[in-house]
């Protein structure tokens, strides 16, 4: 099988089982939130700032050592194991010690028990490091999708079973510790790998240095990705940050789904073509083109049926979250394929630019999002769209310098996708201007009407307009159809 189709069927089943589990955490989102208060949310997203900044340091970049090194032997893949799991142990004792004077610096007793129980996490993710990166490596997304499935519904499950009992926060915690255990389970199963004692850690320097470069960098990205919540929590305090929460969580769901697809797939196949610049050129152009094909019109769909989405989905006391999920949807459009150059650097080997970016960034961002605060929540939420956009310069002059692209090529590269987001969101802006002289205030018929119109205008504008694109998404449909082998060229 040619690396064309491999890369084709990761990702459809990758985004398959995305599909499947986006649908499926949007209601269990949906439901959770209906059941408990913005408190409860407001709780678990000050516990994961610090959960999550641990557990970024915690894999050690062990998963993408795994992944980017070709000459893995099984005694490096022990070695790594038994670190993983040291590791995983050694971090979760930090998080049991220190979630007291974190409960004291947001003021919030309860925070103890909800940073010790999600610390869980750590342990439960380190047992499953080496066979999930085994199948990332394989592109044996097939067997990981069905593992990620299984541990969505067995999560969500345990979520709203506890809801509905009225356990309030500890049914999210429960929920996410279920989720992760019936993810190391399956991926145990679907791997076929199992750990035995082996450590020859003079075998697996190299590699290791290199994942201890990404963990800094990830590490990093990671400080300054939640140095919203730190600030809006300390700030402002549970409740606003249960609200500011769910409009990040509601607006960046989507784009994350996505990019944790490209993420899962593109590293592994970049990697594949480090030293063949190209074709690594050739397939990142065609990657980042039809991941902004989806999220671009997507986003900019929630944008225009925002208001009508909350009052549907969440209820009326959700409603202070519209403005904010806008301005974050507008934010999602840059993220949605800025991820794709990082995965291409790190192929390359070009971790120190990625660290020297996250450092501009956590400098930039924290001390935007601090005077923003001071403007409430629609403040850090605008820190972000003045902010975010000048510190991508630098990455993507880097990073397109790096493939040999100019400017010009790259835009023209996402002329699909800008059509494709303007028509859908012209035609629904002129929908909903329609539904509000016709048919009132009907939510159903604004959120479903709108929909609909949207994805007819974008379909019809990408026909007429983009024939060459639509000629594409045909033959990528009909390559996943056929068991013919495919062409090793990715157009």
């Amino acid at each position: 099988m040619s690396l064309r189709e491999k890369t084709i069927r990761a990702f459809a089943w990758a985004g398959s089982a995305k599909a499947v589990t986006q649908a499926v955490s949007w209601a269990i989102s949906i439901l959770l939130a209906r059941l408990l208060v913005p408190s409860d949310f407001g709780l678990v997203a000050m516990a994961w700032t610090f959960v999550g900044l641990l557990e970024q340091i915690n894999q050690l970049g062990i998963g993408a050592a795994i992944i980017q090194r070709a000459d893995m032997e099984e005694e490096d893949l022990q070695t790594l194991f038994w670190i993983a799991l040291t590791a995983g142990i050694s971090f979760y004792a930090v998080a049991f010690l220190a979630a007291g004077p974190l409960a004291a610096f947001f003021g919030n007793d309860r925070l103890v028990e909800v940073i010790r129980l999600l610390a869980l996490t750590m342990v439960l993710s380190a047992l499953s490091t080496v066979p999930f990166n085994l199948l990332t490596k394989d592109l044996a997304f097939g067997k990981r999708s069905k593992a990620e499935v299984l541990s969505v519904l067995a999560g969500g499950t345990v979520s709203i079973a506890l809801a509905l009992q009225g356990y309030g926060v500890m049914s999210l915690i429960m929920g996410t510790l279920c989720q992760q255990v019936m993810l190391t389970a399956t991926v145990w199963v679907m791997a076929g790998w199992r750990p035995r004692w082996c450590f020859g850690p003079d075998r697996v320097g190299s590699a290791f240095r290199f994942g201890l470069s990404v963990m800094a960098t990830r590490m990093i990205w990671y400080l300054h990705s939640s140095a919203d919540t730190v600030i809006v929590g300390k700030l402002l305090g549970d409740r606003l940050l249960g609200f500011y929460s769910m409009s990040g969580q509601l607006s960046t769901l989507p784009v994350q789904k996505i990019s944790t697809i490209v993420n899962q797939v593109a590293f592994p196949v970049f990697s594949q073509l480090q030293h063949d610049l190209p074709k690594l050129r050739t397939y990142f152009l065609t990657i980042t083109r039809f991941v902004a094909l989806i999220t671009f019109p997507l986003m900019i769909a929630l944008v225009v049926i925002a208001e009508p989405l909350v009052r549907l989905i969440l209820t009326e006391k959700w409603l202070p979250v519209v403005d904010i999920f806008q301005i974050m949807c507008v934010i999602g459009v840059i993220k949605s394929v800025d991820t794709i150059i990082p995965n291409m650097l790190m192929a390359r080997g070009r971790a120190d630019v990625l660290l020297k970016y996250n450092v501009a960034i956590l400098l930039v961002l924290p001390a935007a999002f601090f005077l923003g605060a001071s403007y409430g929540l629609l403040g850090v939420a605008y820190a972000w769209v003045v902010a975010y956009p000048m510190l991508l310069l630098y990455l993507y002059r880097i990073g397109l310098a790096e493939l040999g692209l100019s400017v010009t090529d790259y835009l023209k590269n996402l002329t699909p996708a800008i059509l494709a987001a303007g028509a859908m969101g012209a035609g629904m802006a002129a929908f909903r201007l329609l539904d509000s002289a016709l048919w009132g205030s009907n939510l159903w018929v604004s959120v479903v009407g709108a929909t609909l119109v949207g994805i007819m205008a974008c379909a019809a504008a990408l026909a007429l307009f983009q024939r060459e694109m639509t000629a594409e998404v045909k033959g990528l449909v009909g390559s996943l159809r056929s068991p013919r082998p495919l062409a090793e060229s990715p157009r």
